[in-house]
């Protein structure tokens, strides 16, 4: 049966232009982060406190040379790393939390996969028709 990665339900936009700590009711929000000022770090809450599937996605967006650098909770992961830095204008993740000690990025990377037309990869995928959303590249 074929599988495809499940796709996130964006539910609300924020501006952020300080440091900034994600809570939980944002859940699924987009997070479009302003570092003209400086660095802007923004913090993760522990996985294991939000939850499985707990998606967030944070953009950058200004031009300037200041990185927006994410940061973890704890000992938590984020793809194996301690921080995630977006340092490019519109550079954007979706972080999905494992529900205990990981954060794994969600991306689409369309030259990755010539014969697809793009992959999507995250921590979980599902069958087929059993979620609502899709995200495809390749539809057909």
């Amino acid at each position: 049966m074929p599988i495809r990665a499940k796709q996130v339900l964006l539910t609300s936009y924020r501006t952020i232009s300080s440091n900034y700590t994600i809570v939980a009711t944002d859940l699924n929000a987009f997070l479009d982060v302003f570092c003209n000022s400086g660095i802007v770090a923004i913090g993760l809450p522990s996985a294991a406190s939000v939850g499985k599937d707990f998606a967030i996605t944070i953009a950058k967006g200004d031009n300037s040379a200041n990185a927006c650098t994410i940061t973890r909770s704890g000992s938590d992961l984020i793809n194996g790393a301690t921080s995630r830095s977006l340092t490019s204008q519109y550079q954007k993740v979706v972080l999905i939390s494992d529900g205990v000690s990981a954060w794994k990025e969600d991306f689409y990377n369309p030259a990755a996969s010539s014969s697809s037309g793009g992959v999507l990869a995250i921590s979980d995928t599902v069958p087929v028709g059993t979620e609502p959303f899709w995200w495809d590249s390749n539809p057909g």
